[in-house]
Parts: structure tokens; C-alpha cells; sequence
């Protein structure tokens, strides 16, 4: 891998590096295999959920960033929707937390 500025980047002022999002998961190694290896679940979000998506990803529909967090709050709701927990403690989640955990056709409630 070239780590050298070419000429070019060199005047635009630097390079560009793309990074991704992922949740951390420090601790809970079964969830890594379990995130891998499933499908994810086709859960019809809410205007607001798509809003905190596009915001946090700062893209909207069709972009592989906001795919990335559209998929990522639909493993967490799937989580709850089959009794399970999930600990969203970073602005992302708490944000999708404030503005409405009701997904269509289910009976999660939004947090208080």
C-alpha cells in the first residue's frame, strides 16, 4: 500500500480516507459470529428512524453510509422485537432512542 501524497494530493491540501461504522462490540464476541452470519431483518422503519439515518450517515437513500446505519438500526430493533436488549449508549442510537422506537406493525414501545 502507497502511503505517499501523490503531487496532486499533495496541492488539494491531503487524501481522502474512508472509514465505516460499526457497533462495538468489546466483550460480547457472540454477537460478532451472530452479526456476520444472519440476514438482516426486514423491519419497515419510521420516518423519524430514516431521518436519524440520513443525519448521522450525512447521506440519504441509495449511499452505502446511510445503507450502513439503516441496517444497523434494523439489527438492534430486531433485537428488541424478539425480547431481546440492546444498550444504545452512543449519540446515534440515543438519538434513534428520543425520536420514536415504534416500528411499524409491532408492539415496541417507544422509551420514555
Amino acid at each position: 500500500m502507497d502511503f505517499e501524497l501523490t503531487d496532486e494530493e499533495q496541492q488539494a491540501g491531503g487524501r481522502l480516507v474512508v472509514t465505516a461504522l460499526a457497533p462495538i462490540t468489546t466483550g460480547y464476541d457472540f454477537l460478532n459470529e451472530l452479526y456476520r452470519s444472519s440476514p438482516v431483518t426486514e423491519i419497515e422503519l419510521t420516518p423519524s428512524l430514516i431521518d436519524v439515518a440520513s443525519r448521522y450517515s450525512n447521506a440519504g437513500e441509495g449511499n452505502v453510509y446511510f445503507e450502513a446505519h439503516v441496517e444497523y438500526l434494523k439489527r438492534m430493533l430486531a433485537v428488541a422485537m424478539d425480547g431481546g436488549s440492546v444498550l444504545l449508549c452512543g449519540n446515534f442510537g440515543q438519538d434513534a432512542i428520543f425520536n420514536g422506537c415504534r416500528v411499524s406493525g409491532s408492539d415496541v414501545p417507544a422509551p420514555r
